[in-house]
């Protein structure tokens, strides 16, 4: 987590997908596992945030040995809620692609990016499969 985003407080999980110049993607071969993302900067200071909430923070990620493709494609789930409401999960994906240099991909996630809303059942764990990872 970094300072100077956009993201909105809640819970993230990033996936992502690997793809070739023609933009054909596998099945997804990565998983952040949870990032919390709230607001504040130190101990005293952080709260959780409501809904839709500027946390003013974005994200980083490097992903490795990723020789023969060219591109990752990022997806997330946010989880999130407000005193009035229901918990909400919502389902993005990330329209542009980040290069893979060198096997080799560093991903920044600002909030500012644009994305897709898809249904939830997009990630479904089913269709989780890290075999289809090409070595």
């Amino acid at each position: 987590m970094f300072y100077g985003g956009d993201l909105p407080v809640g819970n993230y999980v990033f996936y992502f997908k690997l793809a070739d110049g023609d933009g054909n993607e596998t099945d997804f071969t990565a998983e952040s596992g949870v990032v919390s993302i709230f607001i504040g900067y130190d101990p005293q200071s952080i709260r959780g945030g409501q809904y839709n909430e500027n946390s003013y923070k974005s994200v980083q990620f490097t992903l490795s040995n990723i020789a023969g493709y060219d591109y990752v494609h990022v997806y997330y789930s946010r989880t999130s809620g407000a005193d009035n409401l229901e918990r909400s999960v919502e389902i993005k994906k990330v329209l542009n692609r980040f290069r893979v240099r060198q096997g080799t991909c560093s991903i920044h996630i600002s909030g500012n990016e644009n994305t897709e809303t898809l249904p939830v059942e997009t990630l479904s764990e089913d269709f989780f499969i890290p075999s289809s990872a090409k070595a």
